[in-house]
């Protein structure tokens, strides 16, 4: 099942249900030695995370050949079996979600190997990242009661503070979470 993806070019957000025919058809196999290398640069492509919620994998599609370029399966801290995707100012965040509570940041050039990764805390299920800056971002988190402020550019010291949403908490809820979920900065 693809969760999402986004079109490096046009950040364009959806499901496309012909990218699991074309990755299933081209995948190959489900190990790391079915790598090949990257679309040469300016090629459009579609960077696709897929999930069961067993496992999760990551596939860059070439758009104008309808082609795997890149399999990145099952890749144990990078793309888990709950996953979601952000696109920023040529970053991909990979939000580990259930489970694994975390952000993995990749360069779009390289979508092969994480160059940061950091925890929202255990059993906080991250859900998504809206961004005033390279520096500045809101983090949504499905479990608790707060929104997390990041920097997702500080290695080990991401997150910066928290706003508490309690106040939004409908009193008739048991579970006393927020489930918060997509956003919108607006102004």
């Amino acid at each position: 099942m693809v969760r999402t993806m986004f079109w490096k070019r046009l950040r364009h957000f959806g499901i496309f249900g012909l990218l699991v025919t074309v990755m299933m058809a081209c995948s190959g196999g489900s190990n790391n030695n079915n790598v090949v290398p990257p679309p040469p640069t300016g090629t459009e492509i579609a960077y696709v995370l897929t999930t069961d919620f067993t496992s999760g994998s990551a596939s860059i599609i070439e758009l104008e050949a309808l082609d795997t370029a890149i399999n990145v399966l099952a890749q144990t801290g990078i793309v888990e079996s709950d996953n979601f995707g952000v696109y920023y100012n040529g970053k991909v965040y990979i939000f580990n979600r259930f489970g694994f509570d975390n952000i993995t940041v990749q360069d779009a050039a390289d979508l092969t190997t994480a160059i940061n990764q950091f925890s929202t805390g255990n059993g906080t299920n991250p859900q998504t990242m809206a961004f005033v800056s390279d520096t500045k971002a809101y983090v949504s988190l499905y479990t608790g009661t707060e929104l997390l402020i990041v920097d997702p550019t500080d290695i080990g010291n991401e997150i910066t503070s928290q706003i508490d949403l309690s106040v939004f908490l409908d009193p008739t809820d048991t579970d006393g979470n927020l489930e918060a979920g997509p956003m919108v900065i607006v102004g």
